[in-house]
């Protein structure tokens, strides 16, 4: 088995592979040292979501996680914050959400 085989790759617009594959990554790091935490490894066509969730395990009490609006769900929610971590999500500019709580500053 190729890595092509594994990985995949986009196509030529004569349908032609890319002479190399490609793999997607999606990685937990920490911010202060830079240091990897985890990280998931897929193919081309794997989504960063879905490579996501198993990092879960990587995290616990007093961690806080950031992560893109593009990983933005309540299952993403969830599987972070059920270990204890804290999770701080950037949203899409039309998600309304609830409020549930006013801080001082207005925010």
């Amino acid at each position: 088995m190729s890595n092509g085989d594994t990985f995949d790759g986009p196509i030529t617009t004569g349908c032609l592979p890319f002479e190399f594959p490609q793999v997607r990554a999606v990685v937990l790091a920490e911010i202060g040292i830079h240091g990897v935490r985890g990280a998931s490894l897929g193919g081309y066509r794997d989504g960063e979501r879905s490579l996501a969730y198993p990092l879960a395990g990587s995290t616990g009490k007093g961690d806080l996680v950031i992560a893109d609006r593009g990983f933005w769900s309540v299952e993403f929610a969830h599987a972070f914050t059920v270990t204890g971590a804290d999770l701080l999500a950037r949203l899409q500019s039309n998600y309304l959400g609830t409020l549930q709580e006013e801080l001082p500053d207005g925010s």
